[in-house]
């Protein structure tokens, strides 16, 4: 992750994205990397937010997350986003693109990632920044929240 570059996460619920994710945060912070690790949906809420009621704040967290290093967004797209969400997420991919690295855990499929965005030329504006040139790494195994809810079974 030390190259300005996309990398996505693709699992199934349970088998380890958020904990990976953490852990490659946690590794970079360990190197001296300005790391930030959101949930996407916590992305909109605050631009939302301060959007609403104070300009300023807003401008500065959109120039953070396409400046910071290391941006790890995770639960990516898992929920529908606005036209203004889509714009805002276009545009902090935009302002990253080949400058800094940008981490992207999903559930779903990059395909799949339309359903949730409005708007087909945004859609695949997003799709182009987060996915055409992305390293991707697919997860699997078992579902570990299950697994430690359940007491550790047999796996």
């Amino acid at each position: 992750m030390g190259r300005a570059e996309v990398v996505l996460l693709i699992s199934k619920t349970g088998c380890g994205k958020s904990f990976l994710c953490q852990a490659l945060g946690n590794a970079a912070c360990s190197k001296l990397i300005p790391t930030r690790y959101l949930r996407l949906a916590d992305v909109f809420d605050r631009l939302n937010r301060s959007r609403a009621f104070d300009a300023a704040s807003y401008y500065s967290f959109m120039d953070d997350l396409k400046s910071v290093q290391l941006l790890i967004l995770d639960d990516f797209l898992t929920t529908p986003i606005t036209t203004q969400n889509a714009v805002d997420l276009f545009e902090t991919l935009e302002g990253r693109n080949e400058k800094v690295a940008t981490l992207i855990a999903s559930q779903l499929e990059p395909h799949e990632w339309y359903l949730w965005i409005e708007g087909e030329s945004m859609a695949d504006s997003i799709l182009g920044r987060a996915a055409s040139a992305a390293r991707r790494y697919d997860l699997d195994g078992p579902d570990m929240q299950r697994y430690f809810a359940k007491g550790m079974p047999e796996l």
